[in-house]
């Protein structure tokens, strides 16, 4: 009796250590890389609704493509 508690204890603990070691490794995969501009990051945040948002997003994306394609 004591053999499975202590059994069932130690897998329950294996797995929660296994269990908070994903988010840290999901953490450092992540790419600390900014893809607005101070500028640009500005404007978003100043931007009173969330269409005025999407419609600067879709601008800095539009200025992109056109700067890649010319």
């Amino acid at each position: 009796m004591k053999r499975k508690v202590l059994t069932a204890a130690l897998t329950l603990f294996a797995a929660t250590g296994a269990c908070s070691l994903i988010p840290a490794r999901a953490a450092a995969q992540r790419a600390d890389k900014d893809y607005l501009s101070s500028v640009e990051a500005g404007k978003i945040r100043d931007a009173e609704t969330d269409n005025d948002r999407i419609k600067l997003f879709l601008m800095f994306a539009d200025d992109r493509l056109n700067k890649v394609s010319v």
